[in-house]
């Protein structure tokens, strides 16, 4: 009979790594730190990078998922700011069915609890 191989044994570095790369970042923290304009994506980037260690790969995918976020964010804008009143009364009217559907319909992400506007970095 065959022996399990020995179990591997894990410098305090090594271990300190593993335990940080198994921290996920709060989707709600960071779509409540999109919302704040006073600061770059690139800044909010790199508060995130530096107050969870990301390496520079999880911090290119951490800043496309902000400007992801933001291109979002322009596109309501956009449409709000129609160009006469009847479009912006058929925009208000279109905003208030969609924001009812989606404050109705549980989130896909664990970070369903959430206060908008709160818990930026």
């Amino acid at each position: 009979m065959e022996l399990p191989p020995p179990p591997l044994l894990l410098s305090p570095a090594e271990i300190k790594q593993a335990q940080r790369r198994t921290k996920a970042i709060d989707s709600m923290k960071l779509a409540n730190a999109s919302l704040d304009y006073s600061f770059s994506t690139e800044q909010i980037a790199e508060g995130y990078s530096t107050s969870y260690g990301l390496n520079a790969v999880e911090k290119y995918h951490l800043r496309r998922e902000l400007c992801k976020m933001r291109l979002g964010q322009k596109a309501l804008m956009l449409k709000m700011r129609a160009q006469s009143e009847e479009r912006r009364q058929a925009y208000l009217s279109w905003f208030e069915k969609e924001s009812l559907k989606i404050m109705a319909r549980h989130s896909d992400s664990d970070d369903d609890n959430f206060d908008l506007g709160r818990n930026a970095p």
